[in-house]
This record gives C-alpha cells, sequence and structure tokens, in this order.
C-alpha cells in the first residue's frame, strides 16, 4: 500500500467551502450558512471516504500477498535466530501437556467430594496456563515479544491464583468459585447498562433476577464485603483485608520478588508513559525508534518468565497428590525450565553482540 497523504482531500474540502460561502453568504441567515457548509462537507467526504473504500479493495489482495510475503519471510528468519529456544519451550509445553494428561487420568479415579472440586479447579487453571504460554510462544515467533511479555503477565496471575487455592485447600476453592457468582452478576449489570449504545443483547428480567439471587445467596454466606474485589481471598492473608490486592495474593505464597517484572510486564498491558519509551522490541542503543510491526529482539525476558511461570504451576498441580513420579517430572520440568533461561540468554547475548560489531564498523 502506498503512502498515505493525509492532505490529498483538504484542497478539495476548501474549494467545497468556498464556494457554498460565496453561492450563499449574504443571502440566508449565519446559522443556515454554517448548516449547509457542514452538510456539503459530510455529503462530499461520505462520496470520498466510498471511493477510497473501492480502491483499497481492488488493490486488497496484492497488498496482503506481499505483506504476508514479508511475514513469512521474517518468521523465517526469526526461527533461524530464536529456534533453539523456541524449541526448548515448546517441549517444556508439551511436558506440561502430558504430564497433565497422565495425572488426571490416575487421579480422577480417586478423587472424591471436595479433594474433587479441588483438582476440577486446578485442572481448569492449569489448562488455561498452558493455553497461554502457547499464546506467548506464538507471538514470539511472530515477533512480537512485548506482546508474550503483556500474555506471560496474565500467566503469571494463573500461577499464583492456583498455588494460592491448592495451599488452603477446599475452603480457598469453594470461596474463589462463590465470588465467581459476585463476578457474573455485576458483568451483566455492566452490560445491560451499556445494551443500547454497544448493539448487546441484553439479559431479560428473569435472567436478572436469577443472577440477583445467586448474588445474594453468596453475600448471606459470607458477609456483605465479599461483594469487593478478591474478597474471597481476605481470610487467608495477614490481618485479613477487606479488599485483597494481587500483590497480597503474591507475596503469600512467596513470589512478591516477582512484583519488578509484573509491573514491568503491565507496560504492555496499560497506557503508561514508560511503555512508550520502553519496548523490549526495541534496543536500548534505538529507544527513539517507534514499534509498530515485528522485531526480533528481546524474547529473553517473556520466554524465560513464561517458562518459570508454567513450571510453577505444574509443581504445584502435580503437589495434589505428590509420589515419587510427580517428584521426577517437576525436576524434569525445572531443568528444562533453566536450559530456557540459558538459550535465551546465550542467544541474546550473541545478538548485541553482532549488534555492536555492526555499530563499530559503520563508526
Amino acid at each position: 500500500m502506498e503512502l498515505i497523504k493525509l492532505d490529498s482531500f483538504q484542497n478539495q474540502m476548501n474549494e467545497i467551502v468556498e464556494k457554498t460561502i460565496e453561492e450563499w453568504q449574504g443571502k440566508i441567515p449565519d446559522n443556515e450558512l454554517s448548516d449547509k457548509i457542514g452538510k456539503a462537507l459530510a455529503d462530499t467526504s461520505k462520496d470520498i471516504a466510498q471511493v477510497v473504500f473501492g480502491e483499497l479493495l481492488k488493490t486488497k489482495d496484492d497488498t496482503l500477498k506481499h505483506n504476508r510475503s514479508l511475514s513469512d519471510s521474517f518468521c523465517e528468519r526469526n526461527k533461524l535466530r530464536w529456534g533453539s529456544a523456541f524449541d526448548l519451550l515448546e517441549m517444556l509445553i508439551e511436558i506440561n501437556v502430558e504430564t497433565v494428561n497422565s495425572f488426571k487420568f490416575t487421579y480422577d479415579e480417586s478423587a472424591d467430594g471436595d479433594e474433587e472440586i479441588v483438582f476440577d479447579v486446578a485442572v481448569k487453571l492449569h489448562a488455561k496456563a498452558i493455553h497461554i504460554a502457547l499464546e506467548g510462544l506464538c507471538l514470539m515467533e511472530g515477533g512480537y515479544a512485548d506482546g508474550a511479555h503483556a500474555r506471560w503477565r496474565a500467566l503469571h496471575e494463573i500461577s499464583v491464583v492456583t498455588i494460592f487455592l491448592l495451599k488452603h485447600g477446599i475452603d480457598a476453592v469453594n470461596r474463589y468459585l462463590d465470588h465467581g457468582q459476585i463476578d457474573a452478576y455485576k458483568a451483566m449489570k455492566q452490560c445491560n447498562k451499556f445494551a443500547d449504545r454497544t448493539n448487546f443483547k441484553s439479559f431479560d428480567e428473569d435472567e436478572m433476577n436469577e443472577a440477583k439471587k445467586l448474588y445474594d445467596d453468596v453475600l448471606d454466606k459470607y458477609g456483605n464485603d465479599f461483594k469487593l474485589s478478591n474478597a474471597w481471598a481476605s481470610p487467608f492473608l495477614n490481618n485479613n483485608p477487606k479488599r485483597p490486592t494481587f500483590a497480597d495474593l503474591e507475596k503469600s505464597v512467596d513470589l512478591d520478588m516477582i512484583r519488578p517484572d509484573y509491573t514491568w510486564a503491565s507496560q504492555n498491558v496499560h497506557p503508561t508513559v514508560r511503555g512508550l519509551y520502553v519496548r523490549l522490541g526495541v534496543p536500548d542503543s534505538e529507544s527513539l525508534k517507534l514499534l509498530a510491526t515485528r522485531s526480533n529482539y528481546g524474547m529473553t525476558d517473556p520466554g524465560h518468565a513464561i517458562a518459570l511461570s508454567l513450571t510453577k504451576t505444574l509443581s504445584a498441580f502435580l503437589n495434589i497428590k505428590s509420589n515419587f513420579d510427580t517428584m521426577i517430572w517437576v525436576q524434569v520440568a525445572l531443568e528444562t525450565s533453566d536450559l530456557i533461561g540459558e538459550e535465551f540468554l546465550k542467544i541474546s547475548t550473541q545478538q548485541e553482540k553482532e549488534m555492536l560489531d555492526e555499530k563499530i564498523q559503520q563508526a
């Protein structure tokens, strides 16, 4: 696609304004003249937009074919550089899949009652952790280190909650599940509030009444403060805070040392000022460059972080019913995770050396 010039149509618009003023000024009140100018501009801009849109549709296939060719070429080069680390991370993900499938098959037969509830929640959380790890891997393979870092942030949250729930058992799990009724009712109210403006199908009165009953039942069970964010975790934290933060949960499972990394990854989720200037995909020496597309830089931090959080989640999960086999597989995952970090760092170090050598040659 050719570079879009944002002043291409301005002269046409200026002419329309001038002609409208010339034709009607002094003949009609100023407010009516303003209305005529506005209508003329609106009609013309709509007509021009339709023409431009039609031209874009004509060239769409060629443009996308070209872009996809560039994308394929980039991914091949990215794989050549980072492939060994990507392969190890994919192997770790597969270890998680196979180990949990085997564990689930074995444990499902013996779990019942409270154990079954805890196990079911843990399985679902770990499945989500695996899914996010795969998303992160795909983003890195595509050249989006910052996106992968943002996905690691979500994986870290799942890891912390999984470890927290398994540490405190059925009481915490039941509160966690019941708090879902609080979140559901709040979400339904929010959807209905904006239904007219978003074209959402609003929930009908019966659906809202049923959700409200479940909401009230949960508050009757736990107290009015249970409607606050993360209140399900309150009894298991120091000082029993009414509105626990995620940082409180991190600290309670000895993962508060990851808070700086979590804050850093949050820059790729929220529009922070620092996030405008510091990007994983841009080397420090090129920090003034904008990043709006792929980059083969910055894979080490998200790659290793994903490996570590996934391994912590697996370790907590397999500890539900620990035996010699689960201990072996946790150790295998830990060693794989360490190797992943070493491989990403080795490639990153080599990449930085190449960039430095290139600058020296250009100096």
